[in-house]
């Protein structure tokens, strides 16, 4: 009996994390697909998230023209107020903006991608150029606040 007990909360765990997931990622997709024009012409592909609330993927929309507009890479993730935020990877728009601003749009992006791949290395990495560049910068504050959470986050590991 208390194996049986066992294999369905196991069960019913498994199928949380499933489902829940699911919630999430249609959480996100919502979040993106408010982005577009038509958000209710949203088509998504290769979408995943990372299991702690950060989903990516593509989204295709309709542009004014009221033609496909072509795939382009997106995030979305819940903050902690409980909204979503999400960002769409929309190289004209970022043309628009300051280059500062565009590069570190561009940077969240591909941090956003390697957490949802998995890849640590690669998102460290790319905090780490961040992080070189605010000191390089002289944002000496920001530097010394950044390089003593890192090592905070190092001792907790």
């Amino acid at each position: 009996m208390k194996s049986l007990k066992m294999f369905a909360f196991v069960f019913a765990a498994s199928a949380c994390l499933v489902s829940c997931d699911q919630f999430v990622v249609e959480d996100g997709q919502e979040a993106a697909a408010a982005l577009l024009r038509d958000p209710s012409s949203a088509q998504f592909r290769k979408v995943r998230t990372d299991g702690q609330g950060y989903v990516c993927g593509e989204i295709n929309g309709k542009n004014g023209f009221g033609a496909y507009a072509g795939f382009s890479q997106f995030y979305a993730f819940k903050t902690g107020d409980g909204t979503w935020m999400a960002a769409i990877n929309n190289e004209e728009e970022l043309s628009k903006l300051p280059p500062e601003l565009a590069q570190i749009t561009r940077e969240n992006l591909e941090t956003a991608m390697a957490r949802c791949d998995g890849d640590e290395e690669r998102e460290k990495a790319i905090l780490d150029r961040q992080t070189q560049r605010m000191c390089d910068e002289g944002s000496q504050d920001m530097c010394e606040l950044i390089k003593a959470q890192k090592s905070v986050s190092q001792e907790d590991q």
